[in-house]
């Protein structure tokens, strides 16, 4: 391939990943308000609420075994000045890879069997660590400054691609400009 088009193919690939990446983070974001309520919560909707706030988030961390595009650069894993956010960027992403996106061994989940829960019967159920519902509003703030930051980037991508492509018209699929750029670079 042509450096031209090696970056051409990179600035569309980074687009995609962050276009993808703005949505996830307004996903969590939404999800943050009606997690905040569930304060030393372990009833299943406020793990529900948790798993999808900390899936959305983690989801363009993490690579995915049929992910074409690949995750996010290491740049955006990180936050000068802000220690809070890294903590919190690395504790959702720790709790998606080992608590809620799979059944890996952790201290913050228990089955349990309750003997003579009804009567003579035993119950059987999963304990789970209370959900910490204080980091709510940091991680609202976190998800809020990536989506701003990842916008922020995908617009500028927009704006250097549609002058170096020629882009004209209403819209453009992203993704099939990237098979049309791989196309032309064979």
């Amino acid at each position: 391939m042509s450096g031209k088009a090696d970056t051409t193919e990179a600035l569309l690939l980074d687009l995609i990943r962050l276009t993808r990446a703005e949505f996830d983070m307004r996903c969590a974001a939404a999800l943050t308000w009606d997690l905040e309520g569930h304060d030393d919560s372990i009833d299943a909707r406020a793990y529900g609420l948790f798993t999808g706030l900390a899936v959305s988030y983690a989801r363009p961390f993490v690579p995915g075994k049929r992910n074409p595009y690949g995750e996010l650069k290491k740049p955006w894993s990180q936050f000068p000045g802000r220690a809070d956010f890294a903590e919190h960027h690395r504790l959702l992403i720790d709790a998606r890879n080992t608590l809620l996106a799979h059944n890996d061994l952790t201290p913050h989940r228990t089955p349990l069997v309750l003997l003579k829960w009804l009567g003579d019967k035993p119950a059987v159920t999963e304990q789970r660590t209370a959900i910490q519902a204080a980091g709510i509003p940091i991680t609202r703030e976190l998800c809020t400054f990536q989506q701003t930051r990842f916008s922020t980037r995908a617009r500028e991508i927009a704006e250097e691609l549609q002058k170096s492509l020629g882009w004209t018209g209403a819209e453009v699929n992203v993704d099939d400009e990237l098979a049309r750029v791989r196309q032309l670079s064979r």
